[in-house]
């Protein structure tokens, strides 16, 4: 774990001009590959050189490595982070973008077999609801969704994003007629985060 997480630590460094990480940084680096932690940085700290230390790790590990992100420029930003470092340490980096035609879903289920894939959360969450990884007829990962390791930046705001997203599928046939509700949308996330035992101040909610 110590050479590999060093390995990685120089490559960030060397492929993006970065100082190497923090010894903050790296404990959340190794806090995130152990998996089942909420591990929190502060803006400016760093986030994104953490999701891609401990997704190298993970990809190591031989688990279908995902960091999920808010949104899909915030996926891409993360990919362009990425690429360079996870191709010295000999990694493939597959980014997942919004996909409304049957060519950018295909292009989208070449990048899922990527060693190190990031996605905003929108998509994955149709893609799930496409079966691309539940053993359905379009599984593209198969014997590889008990196999997942998975780095959530921005949990919270991935969680809010997640709401909307239900919301809209919920009431797609009628969004030409009904405003998207922002109060309902708190409401939503508020009562899940209380159900689920999950700290979330609705005051940094913000559309």
């Amino acid at each position: 774990l110590g050479q590999a997480l060093a390995l990685i630590n120089a490559s960030i460094s060397i492929a993006n001009e970065y100082p190497f990480l923090t010894e903050e940084q790296l404990i959340a680096s190794i806090g995130s590959f152990q998996g089942q932690k909420v591990m929190e940085l502060a803006t400016g700290e760093g986030k994104t050189a953490v999701s891609i230390a401990s997704g190298f790790l993970n990809s190591l590990s031989g688990f279908g490595s995902f960091v999920v992100t808010t949104k899909d420029n915030s996926a891409k930003d993360t990919h362009r982070d990425a690429k360079l470092p996870m191709a010295l340490m000999g990694r493939e980096v597959g980014l997942i973008e919004k996909a409304e035609t049957s060519e950018a879903k295909k292009k989208n289920q070449e990048q899922y077999t990527k060693d190190f894939v990031i996605v905003g959360t929108a998509q994955f969450h149709f893609d799930i609801q496409d079966d691309l990884f539940t053993g359905g007829e379009n599984t593209i990962q198969k014997g590889r969704i008990d196999q997942m390791a998975m780095v959530i930046d921005e949990f919270d705001s991935v969680m809010i994003h997640q709401a909307q997203t239900e919301y809209i599928r919920s009431g797609a046939s009628g969004l030409n007629e009904k405003k998207f509700d922002d109060k309902e949308a708190i409401g939503k996330i508020t009562d899940f985060a209380e159900q689920n035992k999950i700290d979330l101040d609705p005051s940094l909610i913000r559309f």
